[in-house]
């Protein structure tokens, strides 16, 4: 399996990201967000429309998200530039409902609270930087993905 590959799955594999924006005053902002990415690396999540990242995403698109493995030692870093559009929001809870491990427990609760006002945005990823332990020598690997 090739590094992106690799990174692809871990991520495919997970489901909660911290993802970093910045307020109308330039300050960081992170929050933990329900994602999903699909083959082209496409990063999707939802939030509520009056979220503070939502605001910020609507003034200035720029992204920072990290992914941490729950049963690996594994790390994604990435970055890019979020969108918005009805599109997404199809795409977003298909892609959710698919996953047996998330479907019951996300799905059918928070995603389908009546009068839920979701916006769904996809992130075009332009850095990914993947983290894993070698199996053979035991160290940390940095590996620097092109996607």
């Amino acid at each position: 399996m090739t590094p992106k590959e690799e990174a692809k799955k871990f991520l495919q594999n997970n489901y909660l990201a911290s993802v970093a924006t910045l307020s109308p005053d330039g300050e960081p902002q992170v929050a933990i967000v329900l994602y999903c990415l699909d083959d082209e690396f496409n990063f999707y999540f939802a939030t509520r429309k009056h979220t503070r990242k939502s605001v910020n995403l609507e003034n200035n698109g720029k992204i920072g998200i990290a992914v941490g493995g729950d049963h690996s030692p594994a790390t994604a870093q990435m970055q890019g530039r979020a969108e918005t559009s009805q599109e997404h929001l199809s795409e977003f809870t298909k892609r959710l409902e698919e996953r047996s491990d998330i479907k019951n427990y996300y799905c059918d609760s928070f995603l389908k609270i009546p009068g839920l006002d979701l916006q769904v945005f996809r992130v075009k990823i332009s850095w990914l930087r993947y983290m894993r332990l070698n199996p053979e020598t035991g160290r940390e690997e940095y590996l620097q993905i092109d996607v």
